[in-house]
């Protein structure tokens, strides 16, 4: 299916971050509220993401880059578990807007092991000692304020 001229994957992305952004809530980022948002059909949309189960997932790794950017001493590495190719990993977080997380790669699934992890994504949060003291199972918006109270609490 062609895109639509103008629209981009990155332009989707923006759009439902506002929306995150300005409701506070994942649950009112659809694929309905963001086409209307952009003045398109919600057809449209399925050329740039893969569904609603793909907006949620960019839309986490926007948030995760937004909360290690306000809150510097943060270290967020997202896990790439294919073989290193590091200019698509790159060009693949771009697109969405995230320029400032490094990514770790993890071809032999060590920390799948290490951390014993049953599903994708998972998100370890681990105190500065190493030790973990949270796991997220799935998308979330890491940008949600209680998170973040939670995380300044226990991190910080």
């Amino acid at each position: 299916m062609a895109a639509r001229i103008g629209i981009s994957k990155t332009n989707v992305i923006d759009t439902a971050f506002g929306i995150l952004e300005e409701t506070q809530s994942i649950q009112l980022v659809s694929m309905t509220a963001v086409a209307a948002r952009l003045g398109i059909r919600v057809q449209s949309l399925y050329a740039h993401i893969d569904g609603s189960t793909g907006l949620k997932r960019e839309l986490a790794l926007r948030s995760l880059e937004k909360l290690a950017q306000d809150i510097p001493e943060l270290i967020v590495y997202p896990i790439n578990m294919e073989p290193p190719n590091k200019l698509k990993v790159r060009d693949f977080l771009r697109e969405l807007g995230v320029v400032s997380l490094n990514t770790y790669f993890d071809p032999k699934l060590e920390l799948v092991k290490k951390f014993k992890l049953i599903g994708m994504p998972t998100t370890v949060l681990l105190d500065k000692d190493g030790n973990e003291f949270g796991r997220i199972m799935g998308e979330f918006d890491f940008s949600d304020k209680k998170f973040i109270k939670f995380l300044m609490k226990n991190y910080l």
